[in-house]
């Protein structure tokens, strides 16, 4: 069956779901798929409680007090993301979001290799840790001088090793990224910035244009260090919502 999920979802997929597997081909009576999709659903619940941990950790950090952490962990908690993953089917997205906790903390320990790393494993299942990751790497171009190679491989590497793979192992992954797309645009319709200003645009150049701009200010700050944490929350968010508003 072809699937627009790269290999290493499915591997890590597959893993989890062998244990169910090997009953299923133990006993006298098949499962039934409902079984699979729970068990799939506990490993999503998995990454989502270490989630909330990192989050209640990095909240910690940042130096906000027990309610106001309590407040921000159950928002978190409710969120549709969330809730959706759990409830629905178990998107593996939680896993994206756990490993870009991971790579927010270890940021705020200004372990900073640590933290790419994290964004990189983050790709291997939703690629959109890249949009947070550039900017970020650019704002720290003047603190990681000739570490800034090393971290942009560690960034972008797992991610391009992984489509390579998938895409030389599993014929039917390109075409179906094709497809998926187009099924997208045809159920979805325009971009949100067509739909407000009622305009016809080319949103993806718009996109990468703001993206150079933001990537341009983001270099800017950062070889001149004066890079604050301020900068590496905002100038991700704003590649990010660009990449919402114009692309998605």
């Amino acid at each position: 069956m072809a699937t627009n999920y790269t290999l290493s979802s499915n591997v890590v997929s597959a893993i989890w779901l062998l244990p169910v597997y090997i009953i299923d081909c133990l006993s006298d009576s098949h499962f039934d798929m409902v079984i699979y999709d729970v068990w799939f659903k506990v490993l999503i619940a998995c990454a989502i409680c270490i989630s909330l941990i990192i989050f209640n950790k990095i909240l910690v950090k940042l130096g906000y007090e027990k309610n106001a952490r309590l407040i921000g962990v159950f928002l978190l908690m409710t969120s549709a993301v969330l809730l959706l993953s759990v409830l629905g089917k178990g998107q593996i997205d939680s896993i994206s979001m756990l490993f870009v906790l991971l790579a927010i903390y270890s940021l705020l320990d200004e372990k900073y290799e640590k933290s790419f790393l994290f964004l990189g494993l983050a790709c291997l299942f939703k690629p959109f840790a890249i949009l947070l990751g550039i900017p970020l790497l650019l704002l720290l171009t003047g603190t990681l001088r000739i570490r800034i190679i090393g971290s942009s491989l560690l960034l972008v590497g797992p991610y391009i090793l992984n489509y390579v793979i998938s895409s030389l192992l599993m014929s039917e992954y390109q075409r179906m990224s094709y497809i998926t797309g187009e099924l997208f645009k045809e159920t979805f319709g325009l971009s949100r910035i067509e739909e407000l200003f009622e305009v016809r645009i080319n949103a993806i150049l718009v996109f990468f244009g703001l993206g150079i701009i933001i990537c341009f200010i983001s270099f800017c700050i950062g070889i001149k260090n004066k890079t604050t944490r301020k900068h590496m929350i905002v100038m991700p968010l704003i590649m990010y919502l660009t990449y919402i508003i114009f692309v998605n």
